[in-house]
């Protein structure tokens, strides 16, 4: 039976670090919304005798003097981002600006009850929370950074004071997986395609179809994005442009995704066909989504499409031709890997279609698409926006609009940090630490540009499917990282 991380924290191991992060679950923290996070944290570091405060954009930062005989051992900071992804299951209601999370222990894993859990990044920042306040813990200078909007903007990490990382070395603790470290991560670039169409009456003699596809994986768009899990939107725009090119449609909706850097789990659409077609285009899009099911199938099979007739027509809706275009817009796009680094086993570059919506205004409606590309070197980033601005191009009215730009974080392997964690975790694991690069985002490539001459490492404990409801972090690697970062930190230059 599941059980209040509230409630079981102090028995699980270690008892520090569960009780940490158990506190930061009962605070509302989606990105933008860290103000209560970061006081608590600051008054926490303040009660244990450490220098704290906020600096203007609201990142914490906390300083632990050397303990005695360590007063000569370079300065190592901790780093880890306040803010969480914002993510509910289907007919789960969570305001997550004022509700805490509900989190749980059940079979080896933390996990909330509904929703994403936050253990990306708070788990990170309870690990460093506990180090920083452990009292017998041997160490030289210590800071911690904790920063704000992570998940969206990365104004925290941008908006530092470059004094603040003037030390020769960081241990950011945004990792997802047990025994891995990070020496390199994947920039990013968001881009959004927007086509606007007059509206018009639907056929008078039309009928509307409403289209819903639930019930797929989603995931992050960087670290899940290889396991080919089935994008809704793409689902969505392969059938209807299908469909398109021998029935004629007129769009009324479209929309799917809640933020750019999740895998959408759910995509809907609302389209007229004239009366009389819309058993015939129903079974089309039945037969086009089952064809699209095989071709896909060792992805995963949850992905469900349901179809129903509206029993009123919408009032306006996107012309014939004109939604022809938008769907052909959505087929076209990019989703999923595009190239692979062979000799770090992981994606090099990759583009996700996050979110989908059409609005209506006055002067007419526009299908607007949130798309994020990933790349381990800024040229595939170059790469595939030039795809995209290609892509809108070729629809007429279309606009490809970059912005968010985060650049690639490059490998450094004379790195006397990396082979500290490497021999400490080999002496407490017995295994090799794996040396590899994450194809996602880490503020350690805004670190670099400030201060090209840190060295860092990225690593922490498991935590499956973040920004999703299924998100769960667990349990057992936790003490091999907390004791592999402490013997670190107390051997550490001396």
């Amino acid at each position: 039976m599941p059980q209040s991380l509230l409630e079981a924290a102090a028995k699980l191991d270690p008892p520090e670090i569960w009780q940490l992060f158990a506190a930061l679950t009962k605070i509302p923290r989606p990105s933008g919304h860290e103000q209560a996070v970061g006081d608590y944290i600051v008054t926490l570091a303040r009660e244990h005798g450490l220098e704290a405060d906020k600096d203007e954009v609201g990142n914490v930062l906390i300083k632990a003097p050397a303990t005695p005989g360590h007063e000569r051992v370079p300065a190592i900071i901790l780093q880890g981002h306040l803010d969480m992804v914002p993510a509910a299951g289907p007919g789960v209601e969570h305001d997550f600006v004022t509700q805490p999370i509900e989190a749980m222990v059940e079979d080896g894993f933390v996990r909330a009850r509904g929703t994403s859990l936050g253990a990306d990044d708070g788990l990170g920042v309870a690990v460093a929370l506990a180090l920083l306040c452990d009292r017998n813990l041997p160490h030289g200078p210590l800071r911690a950074v904790f920063t704000v909007e992570e998940e969206t903007t990365m104004r925290g990490a941008r908006g530092l004071n470059p004094q603040v990382l003037d030390a020769p070395y960081l241990i950011n603790l945004d990792g997802e997986e047990d025994g891995q470290v990070y020496i390199s991560c994947a920039g990013s670039w968001d881009w959004t395609l927007s086509v606007t169409a007059p509206l018009c009456p639907p056929p008078a003699q039309g009928v509307a179809l409403n289209l819903e596809l639930n019930g797929a994986l989603g995931g992050h768009s960087g670290a899940d994005i290889a396991l080919q899990h089935l994008n809704p939107l793409k689902t969505l725009g392969e059938i209807l442009a299908e469909l398109s090119c021998d029935e004629m449609l007129w769009l009324s909706d479209c929309s799917g995704g809640t933020v750019r850097n999740s895998i959408p789990r759910e995509a809907r659409a609302t389209l007229v066909v004239n009366r009389g077609r819309e058993s015939a285009a129903a079974k089309r899009l039945q037969q086009s989504f089952e064809r699209f099911l095989q071709r896909h199938r060792s992805a995963e099979s949850a992905l469900k499409l349901n179809i129903s007739v509206q029993t009123q027509l919408p009032e306006q809706v996107i012309g014939c031709k004109d939604s022809q275009n938008m769907c052909n817009l959505l087929a076209t796009l990019p989703h999923g890997v595009e190239r692979w680094e062979e000799r770090a086993g992981v994606p090099e570059t990759s583009c996700n279609v996050g979110i989908a919506s059409l609005s209506k205004e006055a002067d007419g409606g526009t299908l607007q698409l949130i798309v994020m590309v990933r790349s381990l070197s800024e040229a595939g980033l170059d790469i595939l926006g030039n795809r995209l601005k290609a892509v809108a191009a070729l629809v007429g009215g279309c606009t490809a609009v970059p912005s968010n730009r985060h650049p690639c974080w490059l490998p450094v392997y004379d790195n006397i940090l990396l082979e500290a964690l490497r021999r400490n975790y080999r002496e407490i694991s017995g295994r090799e630490l794996a040396v590899t690069a994450m194809h996602a985002g880490l503020e350690c490539s805004a670190f670099a540009r400030s201060n090209p001459k840190l060295q860092m490492v990225s690593t922490g404990s498991c935590v499956l499917n973040p920004h999703t409801p299924q998100e769960r972090a667990g349990i057992a690697g936790v003490r091999v990282l907390y004791d592999t970062l402490r013997q670190t930190l107390s051997a550490f230059g001396v």
